[in-house]
């Protein structure tokens, strides 16, 4: 087993949107018996699609979050960080790049329209086996403290206003009630033809 191990920095590959893309690069050592397994976790403000991840990650992986993009920050969904797990093999690139897409919440509301997040680096096990393949295997945390450590460049997410909330409450109001009276006027007038229709019916 070698004495050195992989390195890793991850960083968004944009500074713009709400919608990016997140992009791990490793430095590892060329042992094709060896594998690398990081995980990530992403706090409330941040969505990641399983879908999306099926479609563009191309490595095995496991994600504990697949609540609905729409739902905003402070609900009971959306509480808890989202841990995402991506396995890379010994067949795969020495100095692999892993890209992750992100996609930012609505915040809880502020006085400000744009809030700022920093992401944790993620953590890395690589696992070797000791002497040939059917060795034990031996694993090894990179960072060596074992936690996330650094983080990356601020991600802008966004916010709404504590100002706006009456106002859209009061809308959202107006809106259902206007809409259940114009059922309602719907359902006379279709009933009062439809009785009318039945007496002139008789009549004739």
């Amino acid at each position: 087993m070698t004495s050195s191990q992989p390195v890793l920095l991850s960083s968004r590959d944009d500074d713009k949107g709400y919608h990016f893309k997140y992009t791990t690069r490793l430095s590892s050592p060329n042992e094709p018996n060896c594998s690398i397994h990081l995980r990530y976790l992403f706090p409330p403000d941040i969505y990641v699609d399983p879908y999306e991840l099926q479609d563009q990650l191309r490595h095995p992986f496991w994600l504990n979050d697949t609540i609905n993009l729409e739902h905003p920050v402070g609900t009971s969904d959306t509480l808890s960080w989202t841990e995402l797990q991506v396995s890379l093999v010994g067949s795969e690139k020495p100095d692999p790049l892993i890209v992750i897409p992100l996609h930012t919440r609505y915040g809880k509301p502020t006085e400000s329209r744009v809030g700022y997040i920093t992401l944790p680096q993620p953590l890395g096990l690589w696992r070797c086996p000791l002497s040939d393949t059917h060795s034990p295997l031996s694993s090894t945390l990179f960072p060596k403290n074992g936690v996330h450590g650094g983080e990356s460049n601020a991600i802008r997410v966004p916010l709404g206003l504590r100002s706006h909330i009456d106002q859209v409450e009061l809308g959202t109001a107006v809106v259902v009630t206007a809409a259940f009276l114009y059922l309602l006027s719907v359902f006379y007038t279709t009933t009062h033809r439809l009785y009318a229709s039945g007496e002139k019916t008789k009549r004739n």
